[in-house]
């Protein structure tokens, strides 16, 4: 389009200050800090003033197509599922990746804007909430009992 303007990022107005403020309320609180030592917290007690920079630096990205590599990078830490159990069992571990809390807030804004194209079969059981493995398995268990 030779209307095009580089300087002019009007065009990712779809973006909103409240849509990120949203996003930034729904992080969850009392969390590790991730690798650039910021913590929700951080965000959530913040001047309102950081959010128009957030949005000024997602506008970019998505001008751009360019995501910081910072976003990409994680801290893995095991974390004990039984302290009743063998400590030195390593499947008594499950491990957590800390993450960027900037590139959480900008995933959970994508899952916004797309959160219609995102959209599951039905038939599909993991990873949708208030469906779990055993409502699958009940499944398979009626279809068999019902053949046998």
């Amino acid at each position: 389009d030779a209307s095009y303007n580089n300087d002019d990022y009007s065009f990712y107005s779809f973006l909103t200050v409240e849509q990120i403020d949203s996003c930034i309320r729904k992080l969850h609180l009392h969390k590790a800090s991730s690798p650039d030592d910021l913590v929700a917290e951080h965000l959530v007690y913040s001047h309102p003033s950081v959010i128009i920079h957030i949005k000024l630096l997602f506008s970019l990205i998505f001008a751009h197509g360019y995501i910081p590599d910072d976003f990409g990078k994680g801290i893995i830490v095991p974390l004990v599922q039984d302290k009743n159990n063998n400590l030195n069992n390593v499947s008594n571990y499950r491990p957590i990746t800390l993450t960027c809390v900037i590139s959480k807030i900008f995933e959970a804004l994508l899952l916004t804007i797309c959160s219609d194209s995102l959209v599951t079969n039905e038939l599909q059981f993991g990873f949708k909430p208030g469906i779990s493995c055993s409502d699958v398995i009940f499944s398979v268990k009626t279809v068999v009992d019902y053949f046998v």
